[in-house]
């Protein structure tokens, strides 16, 4: 299926990788992705597209407008294996929708049938199979008004194009409707005439010829009453709404039904449909949940001229025969010899597929007579669908379907299998499980809107009536949802169980076993009414070479890459080709592959070697994070960062491997590519879990140049993140471990990050002793690196709290980074620079290091120090009183330090708000965003932080009269600022509680 599809019919809906898309920023957003994905033919100017959506405002506002929609958009359409530039080409000047492989948009599909159809040269549309078979694919594809409930406020041409468009579609639509019900007529097929009629009706209640054709098929149908009754909603519906009654030839076929002289079209056609069946399609006793855009792309390439082969391939429980079974039903009318379906489940051998199907055809079979011989002779000549479900053990005759195709050119074939059947011939449908929620922790309406979610409350309702469905449940049946792939018989399966267990038991003990999934309904084929049933009976269909593959591949994670299972498995690509056409292994992505949850379980109960398996495949994922450290640390590590993330969820793992193992060489070679990646990722909260893991297993582990590493890095991330008690502990027993076993490196980084601890903790002085330590210390042993990150951190505190000329340590901090080529270090030895220069009131120059840092920042993908960067830029345009830039800034700031987990940085912008709020005369928003920042401080105990918030909430006390209050807080704040040094502030403080006391006539104290 393509990774993005657009539907506009209905309310929009936009959904990547089959996951929905729901964060558009704004209505003018989604309403701009609608607009190029319809005009897709052609580059928009950039001008034109920023008047068309905003041509209230200046120009130069709305293409800033634009160019931040077109990076939301951007940033919405990026998925790990394609860039945004897959679906937006976006230049200079111009913009356009790249229309392929990779995207479809219902409407544009509807177009082109459409006009497929109008190009088709036949003498009357409603004799052109092909054509109504377009019009029915079209007519399918229309499932509401264009684009509805969409309004684009502000934007008069925009708005004039959706309506434009809305009355074209609808139009459109209608008239297929109408031919479609002509076509059904015409072929004694009236239930189905009567249903486009009755559509056609639901949109347009006003359209006269569609009461006539319900009429007219209800007529046929020998529903002379009913259709009396559509002719007097037809009367009262005219003359309540437009005053009029119904012309002349609705008269005249009321006239003709009251009479009963209502003349049969086609006569012989009609009795010859009605005299044979016209499929033996069993009936169905669940519903069909879900599967919208499979069944309409089934029924596409079943109606394509072009494909007379068409195969459901998909592992058991995937819903392949219901897939079928569905589409089939929607197509009886346009096969002249009907639909036919055979159940091979039991069957052996060609002459046992032969005699299936003259059961299943009906065929007179003389004594004697060649049953295969028999099927192909009666099949010549005629036109029909032919299903031959459960085809995956008998492929070896795959060979007797391609001798039915050749000999019956009229004859289409659906075959549902776990494997394909390798023909020429063939068209193959893959079939997965149902979307799944990327999150359980989605929000309610979201996750009601999956189909898996549908189908598991519909089924649990069907196994126990009382069974009482909440929102607080939603998350539980999510994870059920995940956890069996989203595989329609394994939701079935769970759903079984929720007389008896809650819906978080049954995630629970799906989780530790696949054998919980089972059931006793007797109307479920046996192999059916267990997971493990299931996948016995495919695991029976592997060679011995292609069992011992799947279960080696068990021990994977996620996607994972060709390479990487050949070096796990030792497999040829034969092998896990084969698996593919077995529907056992996934391609997720060119040269890349999945397992399903289930599978994986499965395959893990025949995996004998588990330790050894495992131990290859943690030497191969932590040797790939040793390959790329290097390039992490360079001018360009993007290609190493997005190298690693591709192959995260097998990383994490391979990591827990080896800690439990104790390998402690690979965990040594790896940490340092780990970690930078994590930093650079912004993963700190998963850098501080792998970190503090491995380092209780290293303390067992007799290695102590390991274990010193390990404490370090804790340091450095818990101090990070904020958590300065356990990054302290963490870094003086790094410093010990280093020094007592000569490890002067490791003693340095340790110390480093021990000064800075205690500098954010307010002892500035033992801060200080640290780093000028550490710095001394790294000119000793002559480490660049480390010498150019202790001036870096000196520098910062001298910068901060000593109100000190920081700024030779930080341009020699900057010239190091740059002759190591560590463009992370010159990004952040800028930052610093800028701050400086804007403590200094040198705005514009701080501007300019801000910046800098930010293009290097964003350029190696470092979204952590990006946002750090940004805070600070932020703060300088509220400083040029450009609120609104700022604010804007600021909000993203938030969202991203909430979502990693940065809780300082957390603080610094609630802070940073609380004052824009407060400067745009703001006050109850400012308090707010202050107490919130306050509780948050308090919480990690973020001194510079606390100092800030609290300074800013007496302020605002004191000017609303509350002088007390005020004093207390501003005393609290200088106490704090009192302890972190910091000169520049601490004058600013103290002058404005001196104001304070004054006014409280507390003049001796306002002077001390």
């Amino acid at each position: 299926m393509p990774t993005l599809q657009i539907y506009m019919f209905g309310a929009l809906d936009v959904q990547l990788d089959e996951q929905p898309i729901l964060s558009f920023r704004s209505i003018k957003n989604a309403a701009l992705l609608a607009y190029l994905a319809l005009e897709g033919d052609r580059p928009h100017a950039r001008s034109a597209l920023a008047a068309l959506l905003w041509p209230e405002v200046p120009d130069s506002a709305a293409l800033h407008n634009l160019r931040q929609a077109l990076f939301q958009l951007r940033t919405l359409l990026r998925t790990p294996d394609r860039g945004a530039d897959s679906f937006l080409e976006v230049a200079t000047r111009t913009v356009q929708f790249r229309g392929s492989g990779n995207s479809w948009v219902d409407a544009a599909a509807f177009e082109t049938l459409m006009q497929r159809c109008r190009q088709h040269g036949h003498a009357e549309l409603t004799q052109c199979a092909p054509c109504m078979a377009r019009h029915a694919e079209a007519v399918a594809l229309y499932r509401g008004e264009f684009l509805k409930g969409l309004y684009v406020e502000d934007s008069p041409a925009l708005d004039e194009w959706i309506l434009l468009r809305r009355e074209w579609y609808q139009h459109t639509a209608l008239d297929a409707m109408s031919a479609l019900a002509r076509w059904h007529g015409s072929r004694g097929e009236f239930d189905l005439a009567l249903q486009m009629a009755q559509r056609q009706l639901a949109i347009d209640s006003l359209r006269e010829d569609a009461y006539r054709q319900a009429m007219w098929a209800l007529a046929q149908s020998g529903h002379r009453n009913e259709a009396l009754a559509a002719y007097e909603t037809c009367w009262r519906v005219l003359y309540d709404e437009l005053g009029v009654t119904p012309g002349h030839e609705t008269e005249t076929l009321r006239e003709q039904i009251e009479e009963e002289r209502v003349a049969s079209v086609n006569a012989d056609a009609a009795a010859a449909v009605a005299g044979r069946p016209a499929h033996n399609l069993p009936a169905t006793t669940t519903s069909f949940v879900g599967r919208t855009n499979e069944l309409t792309s089934l029924r596409h390439a079943l109606l394509n001229p072009s494909n007379r082969l068409v195969s459901i391939v998909g592992p058991g429980g995937a819903g392949k025969t219901r897939l079928a079974l569905a589409a089939a039903a929607e197509l009886v009318g346009f096969f002249s010899d009907g639909v036919w379906f055979s159940d091979l489940i039991g069957v052996e051998k060609e002459t046992g597929l032969a005699a299936a199907l003259v059961r299943t055809l009906g065929i007179s079979l003389p004594e004697h007579a060649d049953p295969a011989s028999r099927v192909v002779d009666f099949l010549r000549g005629r036109e029909l669908l032919l299903i031959l479900d459960n085809f995956e053990h008998l492929l070896e005759y795959a060979g007797y379907v391609q001798t039915l195709l050749a000999q019956a050119a009229g004859v289409k074939v659906l075959v549902t299998t776990r494997e394909r059947l390798h023909l020429q011939a063939e068209s193959v449908f893959v079939l997965d499980g149902l979307p799944v929620p990327e999150s359980t922790e989605e929000n309610f309406a979201t996750l009601r809107r999956y189909s898996c979610v549908q189908l598991f409350v519909e089924r649990a309702q069907r196994s126990a009536l009382a069974f009482a469905f909440a929102d607080d449940t939603l998350s539980h049946v999510a994870e059920i949802c995940r956890l069996v792939g989203g595989l329609p018989l394994g939701i079935e399966l769970a759903a079984s169980w929720v007389e008896e267990y809650s819906c978080q038991e049954i995630a629970q003990a799906i989780a530790r076993s696949i054998d919980f999934l089972q059931t006793s309904m007797r109307d479920l084929p046996v192999r059916h009414r267990s997971m493990r049933g299931v996948f016995d009976y495919s695991w029976h269909l592997l060679a011995p070479d292609e069992q011992r593959t799947l279960a080696q591949l068990s021990v994977m994670r996620g996607m994972f890459g060709r390479e990487a299972a050949l070096a796990v498995t030792g497999a040829t690509v034969a092998e896990l080709t084969a698996l593919v056409h077995k529907s056992l292994l996934q391609v997720a992505a060119p040269g890349r592959y999945a397992l399903h949850t289930l599978v994986r379980q499965f395959a893990a109960s025949y995996l004998p070697d588990e330790a050894e398996v495992r131990r290859r495949h943690y030497t191969y994922y932590l040797t790939l994070v040793t390959t790329h450290a290097r390039e992490l640390v360079g001018a360009t590590p993007g290609a190493a960062i997005d190298a690693i993330r591709r192959e995260l969820d097998n990383v994490r793992v391979a990591w827990q491997w080896a800690v439990q193992q104790g390998d402690f060489q690979y965990l040594t070679e790896a940490l340092p590519g780990l970690v930078r990646f994590f930093e650079l990722a912004a993963l700190y909260r998963e850098a501080g879990d792998a970190v503090e893991e491995a380092s209780v297993q290293a303390r067992g582990m007799n290695a102590p140049a390991l274990l010193a590493q390990l404490l370090a890095e804790q340091a450095k991330i818990q101090s990070t993140l904020g958590n300065y008690d356990p990054a302290l502990t963490a870094a003086q027993e790094a410093t010990e471990v280093a020094r007592a076993h000569g490890l002067s490196h490791i003693e340095v980084m340790a110390r480093m990050w021990c000064g800075n601890t205690l500098y954010a903790q307010g002892k500035v002085a033992e801060g200080r002793l640290e780093l000028e330590s550490a710095l001394a210390q790294a000119e000793t042993i002559g480490d660049i690196a480390l010498l150019a990150a202790c001036c870096q951190c000196l520098g910062d505190l001298l910068m901060y709290a000593a109100n000190a000329d920081a700024d030779p340590l930080l341009e020699r901090a900057l010239a190091l980074y740059r002759e190591l080529g560590d463009r992370r270090g010159e990004a952040w030895t800028l930052n610093s620079l800028g701050v400086a220069a804007s403590l200094r009131g040198q705005y514009e120059q701080g501007t300019e290091q801000f910046e800098a840092a930010l293009r290097l920042s964003r350029g190696l993908g470092d979204e952590h120090r990006t946002s750090r960067i940004l805070n600070n830029l932020a703060a300088v345009y509220a400083m040029r009183k450009d609120f609104a830039q700022s604010d804007r800034y600021f909000l993203q700031l938030l969202r991203q330090a909430r979502e990693t987990g940065y809780r300082v940085g957390e603080v610094i912008v609630l802070n940073n708000l609380g004052t824009n709020q407060l400067d745009q005369n703001n006050r109850p928003q400012a308090r707010a965003y202050f107490e919130r920042g306050l509780v948050l401080a308090r919480e990690i105990g973020f001194l510079r932080g606390l100092s800030s918030v609290l300074y800013n909430l007496g302020v605002m006390a004191a000017d609303d009269g509350d002088l007390e209050k005020g004093a207390a807080m501003m005393e609290e704040s200088i106490a704090a600022t009192r302890r972190m040094e910091d000169q520049h502030y601490l004058h600013v403080r103290l002058g404005r509680l001196g104001e304070t006391r004054e006014a409280q006539g507390r003049h001796e104290e306002a002077h001390a």
